[in-house]
């Protein structure tokens, strides 16, 4: 089993904070998106939320049942 590289890790999740940034300035200038562009990207969006959301929830159930 691989070491836990938490630096490594941190990186890349700040790198999702970064280009969700990026996305949303782009996503704001003319022309950016013809609608089946913009219902791939909200697909996309959606799908990479629900993901999170699920990672955060089996994240912290697995903290709160680390000491039992």
């Amino acid at each position: 089993m691989p070491g836990h590289d938490l630096k490594k890790l941190e990186r890349e999740l700040q790198a999702v904070l970064d280009l969700s940034g990026e996305l949303i300035q782009l996503i704001y200038k003319k022309g950016y998106t013809t609608p089946r562009e913009f219902a791939l990207v909200e697909g996309v969006t959606e799908g990479l939320v629900i993901q999170l959301r699920t990672l955060v929830t089996v994240s912290r159930d697995i903290i709160a049942n680390a000491g039992r």
